[in-house]
């Protein structure tokens, strides 16, 4: 059946102007594609794989060894057996790292409004010197490395830090119980994990050193502790990430396209969480192509998702920084409890601190500001606050 779509339907209609400066039409101009034919443009990507993947790499200027095959297919298993750039060598690190050293590179904000500005010059700075850390610890290429931790600058380090070596990442948010951490994390027999104590959420401090204190205990393959934030884990010989690691420049442990890069985990209601391996090439170039071509992220933008370290969307946020755009990172609730109901306002406060561009939340936080009345208004180039 034939679909319409009245005026009314349509909330709001890009000028062409916009549709000229987007990245989809300068991308589809580039392939000799009429870019107001976007039905000719998909068909395309889907039927010429290897011509349209090997087209995005050069778009989005990817660091990298592209190789000369960007798609082989396989008759014998036309899914599971294809293989894109079955040649190429790249670091996500690499990729994050690229651009201008004095440009902004990662805003950050707690509860408590601290908002915190972080270079890529600045933020390399700090990758080295815990890749260096890691490296001491005798951590190699294809081995895994484990985080609980808020989602912070610390955090965010930890992860580009192994990924920067050619090792494995994977992660638990600081609010799941021990037998959840173990459960996921327990699987893939970490090298180091890197752990926070404490943790604010919705005005309190959590202490989960104890809890840590356990996991550490159950997972015999750990063997480095590195703390990040305050707290202790009682009873565990820790390392500090403010010291981890010397000083020095950082090098890029280029892998295989399909080299593992991140172990993320079904949810568990089902029986135990199950482990999935994410490659290196393959979060990469979707990622790209979500937000550049999807998501109009350009050089200069900046891009939040409300997430925990241990939701996917968090390493879909981090690959924005492969587009030349600065993300955006919240640690703490995004409504909080007020004298006189909920405060809504923690989010769009850091979205207008922050020149927030591009903003990612779930529908159900939506439903609450909703249940509440609170309408995020724009006035001029500022955002304001009201209720209905």
């Amino acid at each position: 059946m034939a679909m319409t779509t009245r005026d009314d339907d349509i909330l709001w209609m890009p000028s062409h102007t916009q549709k000229q400066n987007s990245n989809l039409w300068k991308f589809a101009l580039a392939q000799g594609i009429d870019p107001e034919d976007y039905d000719t443009l998909q068909r395309w990507s889907v039927s010429q794989k290897g011509a349209f993947w090997g087209a995005v790499w050069d778009f989005c200027e990817v660091v990298g060894e592209k190789g000369k095959t960007a798609f082989e297919p396989s008759e014998a298993a036309w899914m599971t057996g294809a293989r894109f750039f079955p040649e190429a060598r790249l670091n996500l690190t690499e990729n994050f790292l690229k651009g201008a050293g004095d440009a902004i590179a990662v805003v950050t904000m707690n509860e408590l409004g601290s908002l915190v500005e972080v270079t890529r010059k600045e933020l390399m700075q700090r990758v080295a010197r815990v890749a260096d850390g890691l490296c001491s610890a005798g951590v190699n290429k294809g081995d895994r490395v484990a985080g609980v931790q808020p989602n912070d600058l610390d955090a965010l380090v930890a992860l580009m830090a192994t990924l920067s070596i050619g090792a494995v990442w994977t992660s638990c948010s600081p609010d799941f119980g021990k037998t959840a951490i173990i459960d996921r994390i327990g699987q893939v027999a970490p090298k180091v994990l890197f752990a926070s104590p404490n943790y604010r959420y919705g005005g309190k401090v959590h202490d989960i050193g104890q809890r840590i204190a356990e996991v550490c205990s159950e997972i015999p393959s750990i063997t480095s502790v590195v703390v990040s934030g305050e707290g202790v884990i009682p009873g565990v010989e820790t390392l500090s990430q403010d010291d981890f690691g010397s000083v020095c420049d950082l090098k890029f442990t280029r892998v295989p396209f399909d080299h593992p890069t991140y172990i993320l985990y079904t949810s568990g209601t089902t029986g135990a969480p199950k482990a999935i391996v994410h490659r290196a090439g393959g979060v990469l170039m979707q990622h790209l192509k979500e937000h550049v071509l999807h998501g109009d992220v350009k050089s200069g933008d900046r891009v939040i998702w409300y997430t925990n370290t241990a939701w996917m969307m968090y390493h879909w946020l981090v690959s924005a920084l492969a587009a030349d755009a600065a993300i955006v990172l919240y640690d703490g609730a995004p409504i909080l409890k007020a004298d006189q109901g909920l405060d809504c306002s923690p989010l769009w406060d850091l979205v207008e601190k922050a020149n927030v561009t591009h903003l990612g939340v779930s529908p159900k936080y939506l439903a609450t500001l909703a249940a509440e009345e609170f309408l995020p208004l724009y006035r001029t180039s500022l955002i304001g606050f009201t209720k209905r």
